[in-house]
This record gives C-alpha cells, sequence and structure tokens, in this order.
C-alpha cells in the first residue's frame, strides 16, 4: 500500500474505532506472508484472521462466514400474489441463462447479480419456486450446487 501497510492501517482503524466508540469491522488479513509469526505479528495489531496467498475460494468463504454476520444475501421467498402467474420474455430469460452458466461454471461472484437479475425476469411466474434452491446455493456461494439446476 502506498502510505500504510496493513499493521499500521489496522493499527490506526482499531484507535479510530476505539476513540468513537465504535464496534469493531473484521479485517482479515491478506499477505504472501505465511508463517506463523506473520500470523501472530497480524493478531496482534488487531486484525481478527489471517489468510495467505493464494486465495483459496473455499477458504476465502469460509472466513468470511466467521467475520461477516449472517443474513440473507438473496431474496429467497417467492413472490405471493392473488393475480394469476405472469408469463416471462423467454428471450430474455434464456439471455440470462446463457450469460450465468459460464460465471456459475467459472465461481464468479458476477453470477450473483446476473441470477438476481433473472429472478427479476421470472417474479411472478411460476418458475420462481424453481429458483429457491439456486438462491440458496449462492447464498453460500456455492457456485457448484447453483450450476447443477440450471437446465439451459
Amino acid at each position: 500500500m502506498p502510505i500504510l501497510d496493513g499493521y499500521a492501517a489496522t493499527a490506526q482503524i482499531r484507535n479510530w474505532e476505539d476513540a468513537n466508540g465504535r464496534s469493531r469491522m473484521p479485517i482479515i488479513a491478506l499477505t504472501a506472508d505465511a508463517f506463523e509469526d506473520d500470523r501472530q505479528k497480524c493478531l496482534a495489531v488487531g486484525m481478527n484472521d489471517f489468510m495467505a496467498k493464494p486465495v483459496i475460494f473455499v477458504t476465502l468463504a469460509t472466513a468470511l462466514g466467521r467475520w461477516l454476520p449472517s443474513t440473507p444475501m438473496l431474496e429467497t421467498s417467492p413472490i405471493r400474489d392473488s393475480r394469476p402467474p405472469k408469463s416471462a420474455d423467454i428471450d430474455q430469460v434464456r439471455a440470462l441463462v446463457k450469460e450465468l452458466v459460464p460465471m456459475l461454471a467459472d465461481n464468479k461472484f458476477d453470477a450473483i447479480n446476473c441470477f438476481r437479475n433473472l429472478q427479476t425476469v421470472l417474479a411472478g411466474t411460476s418458475a420462481v419456486a424453481e429458483l429457491e434452491v439456486i438462491s440458496d446455493a449462492l447464498a453460500n456461494y456455492r457456485f457448484d450446487v447453483a450450476l447443477k439446476q440450471i437446465k439451459p
């Protein structure tokens, strides 16, 4: 980092939180220094966790799960409406699925936004219920499970 390294930045953040009566935000070190001494130094300056590069997706997801609040990332409840289900623009659905499948295959976080677009297009249709499993999978960063549920 150009002005402060991660240790100094963490110290300043922790000082600011203490001075302003703020709760501590999670700070996770991401470093190429993978020795136990490096981990201990990160924890000593107030970081919550430590990850060595290269980042493994499952390890990152686990670390984030430890420190971030557990709130649903995606809307999973079907839209309840007394009107009959509407029909979706099938060409738009196909285009979104065609865009979504490679993102899921490559574990790209952009797949989440693409899936939200698909949910929007299918809102109010009979297909909404089928999206719940995919939504749950993406909420848990299980791109592989979501991919298996998509039927291109």
